[in-house]
This record gives C-alpha cells, structure tokens and sequence, in this order.
C-alpha cells in the first residue's frame, strides 16, 4: 500500500484519472513517472523505483490502487 498525496494540477485532472495514472504506471513499472504523482516533500527520488522492485520480488497476487482524500475517504 502506497499514498499519493498530490493530485491536481501535477498528479492528474481527477481523482479517477490519479488512480488510473497509479495503476498504469505501476504495472509498466515506470518509476520515475509514479515518483512525479507524489509530493515532493513526501518521498525521496528512489522511492518508487525501491517499491516497484520490492514489488517485482513479492509477487503480489492482487494489487489495488486507491485514492483517498484528506479525511481518509476512498473513491
């Protein structure tokens, strides 16, 4: 599990599009443009790329994204 905190204008038009950008960016293991949905204050620049490879040796079974907004509600 992962938050990105930046949405809009950066991360994308909407919430929808966010999750959808997360998903793809995810399974094409594109670390640098996953990296860019995050705030900059909020993860280093390895970050994603240290997650994605963790990721590729776990081997998760199921994989969800899911976006969440200040109050902790899901869409």
């Amino acid at each position: 599990m992962f938050e990105i905190s930046r949405e809009t204008p950066s991360g994308a038009p909407s919430r929808s599009a966010l999750r959808t950008q997360a998903w793809e960016y995810m399974n094409e293991g594109n670390s640098d443009a996953l990296n860019d949905l995050f705030t900059e204050s909020s993860v280093g620049d390895s970050y994603t790329k240290d997650y994605l490879a963790h990721l590729e040796d776990a081997k998760p079974s199921r994989l969800e994204v899911s976006i969440g907004d200040h109050r902790g509600v899901h869409v």
